[in-house]
């Protein structure tokens, strides 16, 4: 008698080694992801199917089933809790996920790399940008949302952020209508992916090159001693009496600019020395004067964020999803900066 050894498999990862192929390739064949070949693709599903195997993430579910027996994972790292985006992020996504009644527990992102299948348990997963690159292999078989991540060729994923490159023009075009030609950029190393290609900085530059403005930058360790930076930021305000306009990339470096101009006694005035932030979150709204600020509607991003993550649970296998939403420029009703 013929015995006919039957196909069966745990989870993702034995499938993937029956195949000879990665986890992450089992994952995007079964979602029917167009960035793996045809032929591959067949020949994953081709294997599950005679297995019966449905990786736990992706089976659908009603939502009731969903809510009452699976959470969300929404990873977190600790060393960014003091960011007032990322806490501006956390806080709508924790608000939004609880108005869906969408169950969810809080995971710190830096543990993932101490276990094979950290997620297994999960049903979905919700990240922003202080999720290190390193990790998000660990839960490419399942459904996901990245909010506000710049790091793309790490995906496959749904990304929600705003319209970098038009942040920056809008801070571009605020300084042009003020009548200031002196510009100062600045920006972190460390905040800033990849700073000299940023959609954001670049829209400000590009600007800066179409109006024939002088422009300089200034980009710095927010590690590093602030003397260090004062002395530097104040050396380059001094270097003429020409009005100067001053696009900080994120509120925290515009705060920190405004408590060196505070300090050293420079006034901030319209149209003469002018800090422009973009972000628009409290830390910056609770300045006074009040600053002009580009509005990237963090709140909103946060919140369509895990609308499009429910939607992503009832349609696991729809290609990604990139949706960009488009800040606007907030200037102080006063007109005092």
């Amino acid at each position: 008698m013929n015995h006919q050894k039957t196909l069966a498999f745990a989870n993702m990862g034995e499938l993937a080694d029956y195949l000879g192929v990665s986890k992450v390739s089992v994952s995007l064949a079964l979602r029917n992801s167009p960035e793996i070949s045809p032929k591959l693709r067949e020949q994953v599903q081709s294997v599950a199917r005679k297995a019966g195997f449905s990786p736990r993430g992706y089976r659908r579910k009603s939502d009731e089933k969903m809510q009452s027996r699976e959470n969300i994972a929404v990873l977190f790292d600790p060393e960014w809790k003091n960011d007032p985006v990322i806490q501006e992020i956390s806080n709508h996504v924790v608000r939004r996920l609880a108005e869906l009644h969408l169950p969810f527990e809080l995971v710190q992102s830096t543990s993932l790399s101490e276990r094979e299948y950290p997620l297994e348990s999960f049903t979905g997963v919700i990240f922003d940008f202080s999720t290190a690159v390193e990790v998000l292999p660990r839960f490419a078989h399942l459904p996901q949302v990245a909010i506000m991540h710049e790091k793309l060729e790490c995906g496959p994923w749904d990304s929600y952020k705003p319209d970098e490159r038009l942040a920056g023009k809008l801070a571009a075009d605020y300084l042009l209508r003020q009548g200031i030609r002196r510009w100062l950029l600045v920006w972190e190393r460390i905040w800033t992916y990849q700073p000299e290609e940023h959609s954001r900085l670049e829209g400000f530059r590009q600007r800066a090159r179409q109006a024939g403005v002088q422009l300089r930058e200034l980009g710095y360790d927010h590690r590093q001693p602030t003397s260090q930076l004062a002395e530097t930021f104040l050396k380059m305000l001094s270097d003429s009496d020409e009005p100067v306009g001053i696009f900080a990339f994120c509120d925290q470096i515009a705060y920190q600019l405004c408590m060196i101009l505070d300090l050293a006694g420079r006034k901030r005035m319209p149209g003469r020395l002018e800090v422009v932030s973009c972000d628009n979150t409290a830390l910056t709204r609770s300045l006074h004067p009040h600053l002009p600020v580009v509005d990237l509607h963090i709140a909103e991003i946060a919140t369509c964020a895990v609308d499009g993550l429910a939607w992503r649970l009832r349609h696991p296998a729809a290609l990604p999803r990139e949706v960009r939403l488009y800040p606007e420029l907030v200037v102080p009703s006063s007109g005092v900066n």
